[in-house]
């Protein structure tokens, strides 16, 4: 808990959130005005994920299970959130390096070579032969359902 310490005791002035964390250990921030939110951290790598990149790393953590809230709703945090940042940025110890670290993986992490590519490319066309081939047959089946129903 003392790596996100620094960086929820500077952010949130006023609410109330409560974070108890992967050991059980629970501490309020905020001056406590407000409906009271909780959250808990269910591992030691995630409070370090949010410590290093909070505006990446909070999201991911609640879509991944590794933050969860207890106390309020995900709509809750999020309004108390804004309310102490705004729209802009959040400034933390490593929002420099985060930022510069993430450019300069961008590269590396969209990299799309021919060969790849290609490969995407025939993965998704065989899921279109067989869909157009179960349409087919579901257009025959459909022609044959219609001709029994003119007999009859």
């Amino acid at each position: 808990m003392a790596i996100l310490d620094p960086l929820l005791k500077n952010m949130v002035r006023s609410g109330s959130l409560r974070v108890i964390d992967w050991h059980g250990k629970s501490v309020v921030y905020g001056d406590g005005t407000g409906s009271p939110i909780t959250v808990r951290i269910h591992s030691a790598m995630a409070g370090l994920r949010m410590a290093l990149d909070p505006q990446l790393a909070v999201g991911e953590c609640y879509m991944d299970g590794l933050l969860t809230v207890e106390q309020g709703t995900l709509y809750d945090l999020l309004d108390l959130t804004f309310r102490q940042i705004g729209m802009r940025p959040i400034s933390y110890p490593l929002s420099g390096l985060a930022m510069g670290l993430r450019k300069a993986l961008r590269r590396f992490q969209q990299f799309n070579p021919v060969g790849r590519s290609e490969a995407n490319v025939a993965h998704h066309s065989t899921w279109l032969v067989r869909y157009r081939r179960i349409k087919k047959y579901e257009r025959k089946y459909a022609k044959f359902c219609a001709k029994i129903i003119l007999i009859f």
